[in-house]
């Protein structure tokens, strides 16, 4: 196994070395194209957030989606994992805004208002700096009032 390891080290490194790619910098959006992935995938759905945000329910939702029973210390690792920031944030294109807003049919979905009456904004349900992606089921829309209003705060209890 060691042996493999060492191959694909030194194959990328020669890669690296051919295209004129920093070979470190490389590994790097290597690892953190990794964890972003691992995000989205460990990232809590939206009706675990709508039910209270503990950690234990975390430790439920996450032996839920993986079908695993997991140690406290690994589930802890991901609860932290999963409060810190994205590396890269990502625009919220014209796309889907036009989409978030169609499909919540450009109302507010904490107090109902809507356009033209007030102003909307496309919102993190999972805030960015708690590590939300930039994805459509992770995106609602908020009036101005009530996107103001609300914490980024990525868990009840901080």
């Amino acid at each position: 196994m060691k042996n493999k390891f060492e191959n694909y080290y030194n194959s990328i490194q020669k890669l690296c070395k051919l295209a004129n790619i920093d070979y470190s910098k490389f590994l790097e959006n290597i690892l953190i194209d990794l964890k972003n992935q691992m995000k989205e995938l460990f990232s809590p759905n939206e009706i675990w957030f709508k039910e209270g945000k503990s950690f234990d329910r975390y430790w439920i939702f996450l032996e839920a989606l993986t079908n695993h029973q997991w140690e406290y210390s690994d589930v802890e690792y991901w609860f932290k994992f999963l409060r810190s920031p994205s590396d890269t944030r990502e625009e919220i294109t014209a796309s889907l805004r036009y989409n978030i807003l169609l499909r919540d049919k450009s109302t507010c979905q904490k107090c109902g208002r809507s356009a033209p009456k007030v102003e909307l904004e496309i919102d993190h349900i999972l805030p960015w700096v708690c590590g939300g992606p930039t994805v459509i089921s992770n995106l609602h829309v908020l009036c101005f009032d009530c996107n103001r209003g609300k914490s980024s705060l990525c868990f009840e209890g901080d």
